[in-house]
């Protein structure tokens, strides 16, 4: 079988007892998906972790998109020109309360 876009990392393994098998240090220190098909073809897709307290940026779409606008801005060079005060936002944030009646 011809697997296009794929080069060769090993020649011939066997998976241990356990049926682990090493993939050699290209793959270290990454997590991966891991499909088998109906032949029995495995195949490793790339994943990456998110820790639970940053998960709420990905789950919300409107932090999702200014974070979009924010690297795309960031990426063309176009920062804002005012300056801002870090001591007073944080003297702000400081003064909203943690829970906020509704």
């Amino acid at each position: 079988m011809e697997y296009q876009n794929f080069s060769l990392i090993k020649e011939d393994i066997q998976a241990d007892a356990c049926g682990r098998i090493s993939l050699g240090t290209e793959c270290s220190n990454r997590h991966y998906r891991i499909l088998m098909n109906a032949s029995g073809e495995l195949l490793l897709v790339p994943m990456v972790a998110i820790l639970g307290g940053e998960l709420w940026a990905f789950q919300n779409p409107s932090v999702r998109e200014s974070l979009k606008r924010g690297l795309a801005e960031a990426r063309t060079g176009d920062f804002a020109e005012e300056t801002v005060d870090l001591g007073a936002m944080l003297k702000l944030a400081e003064s909203i309360p943690d829970e906020v009646e509704e």
